[in-house]
C-alpha cells in the first residue's frame, strides 16, 4: 500500500490505499471511490474532475510502498475475499499470482477462488475485464464468486460485469460453507480478505472454523 498527500486539497492530510496494480508492474496505481462531498475521496473526485482547468494538473505526494509482497503459489488453496472497494488489494495479488507463476519453477497452488461482495451490482464493472483476463493467465481454473447484499432477485445481472465474470447471487455469502468447500481434505487454505469490518471479522471467524490461515489486509480510517 502506499500513504498519499493532495497538497491542493490538504497540506498535512495523508490517506493509506491499496494498491492496485501488482507489485511486479512498472507503474503503480489506485483506485478510490467517492465516499460523498464532505470526505476525502470526494473532495478528491471534484479535484480530479478540475484537473484539465489548473495550471499544473493534480499534484501528488506518495510515501511507500509499504507492506511485503504475498506469494499465493506457496498456498495450496486460496481464497480471495472482498467487500465493494476492497477488491483492489485482491486485483493486486491476482496479478501478482500470474507474474510470479510465469516465473516459479515450483508452485503449490492449485485453486485460487475470488469472492467479491457488493451493495450494488454496478460495483462489479470496476474490474470485471481486468479480472476476467489475469484470471485466464494461471494455469487452473479460477473461480469467480458475485455476490450482492442489496439486491433482490435471483440473479441481478443487469447494468453489471455479471456478463463477463459470471452470475451474481442475491445474498450474502456464507464464509464458513466456502471454506470448507474449498478445503475438503484439510489442504492447506489461506484466506486474505479487505472490506468492512464486519464482514472481515464473520471471515477470519469462519477461517479459524476451518482451520485456514487467515490475513486482514482492510485498513481502518
Amino acid at each position: 500500500f502506499v500513504v498519499v498527500n493532495f497538497p491542493q486539497i490538504s497540506l498535512n492530510e495523508w490517506h493509506p490505499f491499496s494498491l492496485s496494480s501488482s507489485p511486479l508492474d512498472s507503474t503503480a496505481t489506485i483506485h478510490v471511490k467517492d465516499m460523498g462531498k464532505e470526505s476525502f475521496s470526494g473532495r478528491l473526485h471534484k479535484l480530479a474532475l478540475a484537473a484539465s482547468n489548473l495550471p499544473h494538473g493534480v499534484v501528488m505526494n506518495v510515501q511507500g510502498p509499504y507492506g511485503s509482497r504475498v506469494n499465493l503459489h506457496e498456498s495450496q488453496e486460496v481464497v480471495l475475499v472482498a467487500g465493494g472497494i476492497g477488491i483492489t488489494p485482491m486485483v493486486s495479488a491476482l496479478r501478482c499470482a500470474v507474474q510470479q507463476g510465469l516465473r516459479a519453477k515450483h508452485s503449490k497452488l492449485r485453486r485460487l477462488r475470488l469472492v467479491w461482495v457488493a451493495r450494488s451490482p454496478g460495483v462489479f464493472d470496476m474490474f470485471a475485464k481486468e479480472l476476467s483476463i489475469q484470471a485466464a493467465g494461471l494455469p487452473f481454473p479460477v473461480e469467480i464468486s458475485l455476490f450482492c447484499s442489496s439486491c433482490s432477485g435471483s440473479s441481478p445481472e443487469d447494468g453489471s460485469g455479471a456478463g463477463i465474470l459470471g452470475p451474481i447471487t442475491a445474498a450474502r455469502p456464507n464464509f464458513q460453507q466456502i471454506f470448507e468447500k474449498e478445503s475438503p481434505g484439510g489442504e492447506q487454505l489461506l484466506v486474505l480478505a479487505c472490506g468492512p469490518a464486519a464482514m472481515v471479522a464473520e471471515c477470519e471467524k469462519a477461517a479459524h472454523s476451518a482451520s485456514a490461515d487467515f490475513e486482514d489486509w482492510s485498513f481502518v480510517l
